[in-house]
């Protein structure tokens, strides 16, 4: 059963979002009348487990999950339901920082430096334009299966669209949003969002931009604090240090592997993140006597005893669900580290039960 009664370290938060966001999102599906005790069961949660005031669900265990309710439900719009709970004005030191800027301009160029602090998976550009627009860019950090990029791409836009008009106190703000995605089923669902208008289909890349109307960047906040914006800044500047440098290397790297799903980021690809080489980070691991191959396979390991442990998906989902190409090389790859069959394992585990 997992852990979810212990909170995350706020400087590592950035592998797990408050459980409560899903907890909301399934007792609303339970008040339309869906069972969705059996799918979170399925993965060991319960929504008692989730109402813990401190939990923390990481991201991989949230988008299984949410796999898995879309099945239930039919729903393509769960990803936009998800955007609507999340409230990132309350997302630790960053969001104080966020609300203590003068200017949403400022807050927003701010969440955009600390980005990795909300999650690694993602990143955010700001850009002023000519005539006092300005517009945000939200793209993968890591290369994701192009559903989950998209699913999380849809959350962080109805997301941050939301925390536009908290931060202004304003039930509508004008908005153009260009998103890489076609139109999904529920693209009607979209004028919930006052002011915003969408444009699909935008781009083969993974990716939306969200231009703000003119002005409105400039917009003063109405708790802005330069003293509390000193004492943030300095405070996320300690912890994204933390989640990089002054926790080990080989820590850091596993827990950014641990927060895919289906895909393994290469050591190039984690090396951009900290904006030094694959060279630099590969000296740094050995010089912790480990390697980027091993971390990886361990990882991929642990992440499959969890599943055999705490899930009823199927050894072929289960390798799907690993990125191994089917369930014979998922098998072979369990048995020479664990030294028998994940069948095996499985029914090892229970028989202790």
């Amino acid at each position: 059963m997992p852990n979810l009664e212990t909170a995350a370290r706020p400087g590592f938060a950035a592998n797990a979002v408050p459980s409560r966001y899903l907890r909301d999102l399934v007792l609303h599906l339970s008040q339309l009348g869906y069972n969705v005790e059996p799918s979170l069961r399925k993965f060991g949660l319960s929504i008692q487990a989730l109402s813990h005031p401190h939990a923390r669900i990481d991201r991989v265990q949230l988008t299984q999950v949410m796999k898995e309710l879309a099945h239930l439900t039919g729903r393509t719009d769960l990803g936009f339901e998800l955007g609507l709970l999340i409230n990132l004005a309350t997302a630790d030191v960053v969001g104080q920082l966020l609300l203590s800027s003068g200017t949403l301009a400022e807050g927003l160029q701010r969440v955009a430096r600390f980005f990795a602090l909300l999650t690694p998976s993602f990143r955010m550009q700001t850009t002023p334009l000519v005539g006092g627009f300005h517009r945000l860019k939200c793209e993968p950090s890591v290369p994701l299966p192009y559903d989950m990029a998209i699913q999380g791409l849809e959350t962080l836009a109805v997301g941050l669209h939301r925390l536009i008009l908290f931060l202004l106190q304003e039930k509508s703000v004008p908005v153009t949003l260009d998103a890489s995605w076609a139109a999904p089923p529920h693209a009607a669902r979209y004028r919930e969002l006052k002011g915003m208008k969408p444009r699909f289909g935008t781009s083969h890349h993974p990716q939306f931009i969200m231009t703000l109307g003119a002005g409105l960047a400039d917009a003063p906040l109405p708790m802005t604090n330069p003293i509390a914006v000193e004492e943030g800044e300095k405070n996320c500047r300690r912890l994204l240090e933390e989640l990089t440098l002054k926790s080990s290397w080989g820590d850091w790297v596993t827990r950014m592997l641990s927060d895919v799903d289906g895909y393994f980021p290469s050591q190039a690809e984690l090396a951009s993140m900290l904006q030094i080489s694959a060279k630099t980070l590969m000296r740094h691991l050995v010089n912790e006597g480990k390697t980027y191959r091993s971390l990886a396979i361990g990882v991929r390991h642990q992440r499959a005893r969890d599943l055999l442990e705490n899930s009823t998906l199927s050894l072929v989902e289960i390798a799907q669900t690993l990125g191994y190409s089917d369930a014979a090389n998922f098998g072979r790859a369990f048995r020479q580290i664990e030294g028998i069959a994940p069948g095996e394992y499985r029914s090892h585990v229970a028989q202790q039960d």
